[in-house]
Order: C-alpha cells, then structure tokens, then sequence
C-alpha cells in the first residue's frame, strides 16, 4: 500500500521550534487544534491538560523520528478549510 499526502499540503518549517501547550485538551475542539498546529509548526511536542471535577490527565503529543506532517488550505464551495496530516505522532498520557 502506497499513501500519499495531497499536493497542496506543505511542510512546516523545521527551523521554528515553538511551544505548544493546551488545556482542556477535550474540551470544545482542542485536541484538534492543538495536534493541528503541531502538525503545521515546526513544533516537536505539545502538552495538553484535561480534568474533570479535581481528576485528570496531561497529555504529550510528540513527533517521532519518522513522523511526517504537511498542511494546507483548501477552497471549498468557496469557503477556505486548513487540513493538515500527519503520522508517526506518539501519544502519553499520564495521571496528573
């Protein structure tokens, strides 16, 4: 099997190293928007948190060393989308 990244998608830049952290990592869309911007930064890792009533969790998305991430946008129906894919991304979770 053969994937391939869609044409339009491009790579963030590796030379920017910024620092992602989140919390409320389930909350509204976060999750998403975080390992979004994960993948469109030349970011290693984000740290998210979540907790519910005292009890909860943080979160580590790290990139590996065979990850690959492209982003883009994308006009549909006339309204622009970003995209982004990635793989190769670890997830720890941990008590906090």
């Amino acid at each position: 099997m053969i994937i391939s990244f869609a044409d339009w998608k491009y790579s963030g830049n590796s030379r920017s190293r910024p620092v992602i952290k989140s919390g409320g990592a389930f909350k509204n869309d976060n999750y998403r928007r975080t390992v979004n911007m994960l993948c469109a930064t030349g970011a290693d890792s984000a740290t998210m948190k979540h907790s519910v009533l005292g009890t909860g969790h943080t979160l580590y998305v790290t990139k590996s060393r065979t990850s690959i991430s492209l982003a883009g946008k994308k006009n549909v129906a006339g309204k622009d989308y970003s995209f982004c894919s990635y793989r190769d991304y670890y997830l720890d979770i941990n008590p906090i």
